[in-house]
């Protein structure tokens, strides 16, 4: 069974990352938030929004658009502070 909610190293290494780049990301808005739960005292990520990223990122059934060469490029200068 695969758990539906990540970990902040679970989303970290879903992404590829270092749990500091994924940080980096989530405080910069450019990997999705986690999800608050009232119930949870850690930060959880939904699996399924660690996947659209994914699919945003990687530019899967994506068409060409200005607005995501800007998202990748915000994303290459994240990653590299």
């Amino acid at each position: 069974m695969i758990e539906r909610m990540l970990s902040v190293k679970e989303a970290a290494r879903r992404c590829g990352v270092s749990d500091t780049t994924f940080d980096k990301l989530v405080n910069r808005k450019i990997a999705p938030q986690p999800v608050h739960h009232p119930d949870v005292k850690r930060r959880l990520w939904d699996i399924q929004e660690i996947d659209r990223y994914l699919d945003r990122v990687s530019g899967k059934g994506i068409s060409k658009s200005p607005s995501m060469d800007l998202f990748r490029e915000r994303l290459a200068n994240a990653t590299k502070s």
